[in-house]
């Protein structure tokens, strides 16, 4: 819905619109829509602790709840995002010589601070995934990102699971 609003806004002719699987909200499996605790009883497994009914927040970026993806995950699906959906249109710039193609990229608050780390990471030529974080973002939050190819530089297009 954001993304149809965002590409109505626009002047006719409208934009090219799309949209990806790749770019969906980190899935939390059975933790969906339950409430999440902090506290965990020392020596219990997160899978012991929703046997027990508590769904306690993971404690790492590989835990993630049954059915769901972990943050590792979601990175691996941020970066090809990057490649799949954001790169070619970097490619098409760069083969037509301009530097005035926007796009707008909508999805939820996990996935876009993992697609920005992931540009990021691009550019810091293929720092590591506990470099740094981007966690600024709150759920109806925007960035603008500018990017600009040097070349002959290469770009580190894979990123696996920790």
């Amino acid at each position: 819905m954001t993304a149809q609003a965002v590409a109505e806004a626009q002047l006719a002719p409208y934009p090219y619109q799309d949209t990806s699987p790749l770019l969906r909200e980190q899935h939390f499996g059975i933790a969906e829509g339950v409430a999440w605790t902090t506290h965990r009883v020392p020596g219990l497994s997160l899978e012991d602790h929703i046997a027990e009914g508590a769904c306690p927040a993971p404690l790492s970026r590989s835990e993630k709840f049954p059915g769901g993806e972990c943050t590792n995950d979601l990175t691996c699906r941020a970066l090809l995002a990057v490649q799949e959906l954001l790169l070619p249109w970097v490619w098409k710039a760069m083969r037509e010589r301009r530097t005035d193609i926007h796009v707008a990229v909508v999805s939820h608050e996990l996935c876009i601070a993992e697609i920005l780390v992931a540009l990021v990471r691009m550019n810091s030529g293929g720092a590591r995934q506990t470099d740094f974080a981007y966690d600024g973002l709150q759920n109806t939050a925007w960035a603008r990102v500018s990017v600009q190819v040097k070349v002959g530089r290469s770009i580190p297009l894979e990123l696996r699971p920790s």
